[in-house]
């Protein structure tokens, strides 16, 4: 499994083999280490999935400009229009899984169906590495019998209500009714009782622009200076800061995040001059705004990072040097790509080293 090093870490992914033994993300680390002990941890590399992560939506956009990426490793795509480039839906399936494997060397998922909903269920009948074609004649079926937690967007008190009314399978929730649902859910009811059916008419929506992106570090030990915050306030910057350049966005706005020992969350923001993609502008922003907000005597269990107002577009100083400055990220950020975050940092973090991510 993936998580941090911390004894308040939760799982971030976890292989087949482990959720065989009941891991699975979000749990405890301690609680996963508990429940099985021979358990393999390995630590969170996120440099390394945004890069395969482009590599990959590259690779979808050979064969339809419609993908709306869900995360890193998912994304929904509309090939309805592909077919006179590039044959039937199942014949591009099929190429884009043989591209993915010959030139990123991993395995991946493929759900084909005539909707997005549809499409999500197929994908994970299709793990691990696999192809599952739901054709619209064998909907009724696939879903007659699926347990209603199984529905995306079903948690656990919407199944809860829905138990309660002697409702456990897709294929009971379509018998209820239209009119049922929606006296005793609403809007909700309505949606329920068509995707109960496989009607999803939600569009693959292109261009989503993300609004915000950070990261953010619980500590072993809650920490009780100022001293021992800025150094990870400074590793936390180079990670938003290599994500922003990854993904060739700035932002125009810097939140801090932090939450004491009894568990009080404190949430700042400023906007800044300029919109800004470098490690040590957010680490200034971020730093002046836990200077004047932060009691770290209290205890600090937890800090994190938030950048804001994202865009493609970077406002230029006048006078100052980008060439140079972009040539020193690009070297930083190769460097990273191979090693890891952590490989290299500004002198900051080298101050104190209270809890390595």
């Amino acid at each position: 499994m993936v998580a941090g090093s911390s004894r308040r870490s939760v799982v971030s992914a976890a292989s087949y083999e482990a959720r065989r033994f009941g891991i699975h993300s979000a749990m405890p680390l301690a609680k996963a280490r508990e429940t099985c002990p021979q358990l393999i941890v390995l630590p969170v590399r996120m440099s390394i999935y945004r890069a395969y992560s482009i590599r990959i939506m590259e690779i979808f956009s050979r064969y339809t400009p419609a993908i709306e990426p869900v995360s890193l490793d998912e994304a929904f795509l509309d090939v309805t229009d592909s077919a006179q480039l590039f044959g039937s839906a199942a014949e591009i399936v099929d190429r884009i899984k043989s591209s993915i494997q010959k030139e990123i060397h991993l395995p991946c998922s493929i759900g084909l169906a005539p909707n997005k909903f549809l499409a999500k269920l197929a994908s994970e009948k299709a793990k691990p590495n696999g192809t599952f074609i739901l054709e619209t004649k064998d909907v009724a079926g696939f879903l007659r019998d699926m347990p209603i937690r199984d529905i995306p967007g079903v948690g656990h008190n919407t199944a809860g209500r829905l138990q309660d009314l002697g409702i456990y399978t897709v294929g009971q929730l379509r018998e209820s009714g239209p009119p049922n649902m929606h006296r005793r859910f609403g809007s909700a009811g309505d949606k329920l009782w068509q995707l109960a059916h496989g009607i999803d008419d939600s569009p693959v929506i292109t261009g989503r622009q993300r609004k915000s992106l950070g990261h953010e570090i619980t500590f072993e030990n809650d920490l009780h200076s100022i001293e021992r915050l800025l150094p990870v306030l400074a590793r936390i910057s180079g990670h938003v800061g290599t994500a922003l350049r990854s993904s060739g966005i700035f932002c125009h706005g810097v939140r801090i995040k932090f939450k004491y020992g009894d568990f009080t969350v404190v949430t700042r923001q400023n906007k800044l001059a300029t919109a800004t993609d470098r490690d040590e502008e957010i680490f200034n922003a971020a730093r002046c705004l836990l200077l004047d907000n932060c009691q770290p005597g209290q205890g600090v269990r937890l800090l994190g990072i938030t950048c804001t107002h994202l865009s493609s577009m970077q406002q230029m100083t006048i006078g100052e040097d980008f060439n140079r400055k972009d040539g020193l990220y690009k070297g930083i950020d190769k460097i990273r790509s191979r090693y890891g975050i952590a490989s290299i940092m500004s002198g900051t973090t080298l101050l104190d080293n209270p809890d390595p991510d």
